[in-house]
């Protein structure tokens, strides 16, 4: 499971035990439950560590590098193939 799936599904549990909470206490919450609440399923972000964004935007760089070299070695192959066609019609042109 990637790590933003493992993410979600983790964040999906969490939300299902507050929410079975929450109805459990028909008065709601006061603001320091919610605060506590709040600060035990939300981790602070290590220094090193991107964002969500951040690594999507990593991602999307990686793809577009990938189509670029297949680009080039696809343009590679198209150049040796006319090559060899001209070699083998000069070939056909002698006999």
């Amino acid at each position: 499971m990637s790590a933003l799936a493992h993410s979600i599904a983790d964040l999906r549990d969490h939300l299902l035990v507050l929410e079975s909470w929450v109805l459990r206490n028909k008065e709601g919450l006061t603001r320091e439950q919610a605060r506590r609440i709040f600060q035990r399923y939300t981790t602070p972000q290590a220094a090193g560590e991107a964002t969500p964004a951040e690594r999507q935007s990593q991602q999307i760089t990686q793809i577009l590098q990938y189509m670029e070299q297949t680009t080039q070695r696809l343009d590679l192959i198209e150049n040796d193939i006319g090559y060899i066609k001209d070699k083998v019609d000069a070939i056909l042109k002698k006999l």
